[in-house]
């Protein structure tokens, strides 16, 4: 059976409702609304005229951020806020001359990133992936970094870590191969590292890298690189604490091979997976110790013909005390059901009930009380225990610091802990 994988977009908001944002068959934006039980509640067109890509993602405040291209080269910004669309217009883009390919939007520092390749269409082997950072009516361009690769390159992937540095891999040719290539943002020089450092090291084809970074600020890159005639999966780890910190260190996985599709990664009630499809199936590896060892999980998924790979993104904090995860397979029809995520598992006809000490009378009312009570009480000793993390963090991050003006940034940050 040939599998049909679409792409989309999933946002979850802080009250437990899904968004999901996806292009049509006739090229339109559309937005589906389910319930905090995965049903379908709304279906709503974004766009409908041709939309060529977009990205979406969600603030602290609930408010949903679209960005899209249109056929003509306009790049659109829409604002969702209580039913409420706000348009505003980010830039015009060379359509005409230029392909663009991956969008990507990303809220990070209360800064608004968007990210985007493209190449000329006289030559489609040279592609160049551009930032923009900004709000709505400021916009300041940054190139990340330019490189040969296909005329369709393998998608290149974001995350950040709870420093605000943004880290991003992607492949690019080397004479006749392709190779894995590591680039990052420091959030305190703003400032994206010119020389991308070289993650696959064989002198063999690589290909469809991805990275992820855990609760923990670890950073992860999978990949799969060619041994004799097979496409094997690969792994390495890199760590901003502890006995291997600021080295990245190559850990064996069990031999997988030859995948279906680009495999994923995400972190589920402390415990790291890396998700993949072989044979009609969804399967993965897991880890407890966030990388440091690989098991292949007995459990496989079935899945049917239509399956979604999609960009997901929360803004809840009870998700993040448990996990991170960027993107997610998934069945989508009038209702949603995930694959290999045990935090989405619930029965649908059933509500999550708070367990209070036994010959405790009270009402439903109460109880609704005492269990946003019991959520607040979790959200700021989860909040508490990040700040430790970030304040440790930054204090690593001075001593290891070589200028002054690096490290006048990083105590000013420091600084802003205790005020």
């Amino acid at each position: 059976m040939s599998i049909n994988i679409k792409k989309g977009k999933l946002i979850k908001s802080s009250t437990g409702e899904f968004y999901h944002i996806y292009i049509d068959k006739k090229k339109h934006l559309i937005l589906n609304k389910y319930d905090e039980y995965n049903i379908l509640t709304e279906e709503t067109p974004i766009m409908q005229e041709e939309v060529l890509d977009f990205a979406a993602n969600i603030d602290s405040e609930d408010k949903i951020h679209i960005i899209f291209l249109l056929k003509d080269g306009n790049l659109i910004y829409y604002l969702y806020n209580e039913r409420k669309w706000l348009k505003s217009f980010i830039k015009k883009l060379d359509t005409q001359s230029n392909i663009y390919k991956y969008l990507n939007i990303y809220i990070i520092n209360n800064e608004i990133n968007i990210f985007y390749t493209y190449a000329n269409l006289i030559n489609q082997n040279l592609w160049t992936i551009e930032q923009l950072i900004g709000t709505k009516n400021n916009w300041t361009k940054i190139r990340v970094n330019t490189f040969l690769s296909e005329k369709l390159p393998n998608p290149y992937y974001i995350d950040y870590d709870n420093m605000g540095n943004i880290h991003l891999v992607f492949s690019a040719k080397e004479k006749s191969l392709n190779h894995v290539y590591y680039t990052f943002y420091n959030s305190f020089i703003k400032k994206w590292n010119q020389i991308p450092e070289k993650i696959s090291s064989s002198n063999v084809n690589n290909l469809f890298p991805y990275l992820f970074v855990d609760s923990k600020s670890n950073i992860h890159i999978i990949w799969s690189s060619l041994n004799s005639k097979d496409y094997i999966l690969n792994y390495k780890k890199f760590a901003p604490l502890g006995q291997d910190r600021y080295k990245w260190k190559e850990i064996k996985l069990p031999t997988i091979s030859n995948l279906d599709f680009i495999p994923i990664a995400l972190e589920d009630n402390r415990i790291l997976k890396i998700i993949f499809i072989k044979n009609n199936k969804i399967h993965y590896l897991y880890s407890k110790d966030y990388g440091l060892s690989w098991f292949k999980s007995k459990n496989s998924y079935e899945i049917n013909k239509d399956l979604w790979l999609l960009s997901y993104s929360s803004n809840s904090l009870d998700e993040y005390s448990i996990g991170k995860k960027n993107h997610l397979y998934c069945k989508i029809n009038d209702k949603i059901t995930f694959y290999s995520d045990k935090s989405y598992k619930k029965n649908s006809s059933e509500k999550k009930k708070v367990n209070f000490e036994k010959g405790n009378n009270i009402s439903e009312s109460e109880e609704d009380l005492i269990s946003e009570i019991y959520k607040l009480t979790k959200s700021i000793s989860e909040t508490i225990n990040n700040i430790e993390k970030d304040i440790d963090l930054l204090k690593e991050a001075f001593k290891n610091s070589h200028n002054d003006q690096e490290k006048n940034n990083l105590m000013t940050k420091l600084s802003n802990f205790f005020k």
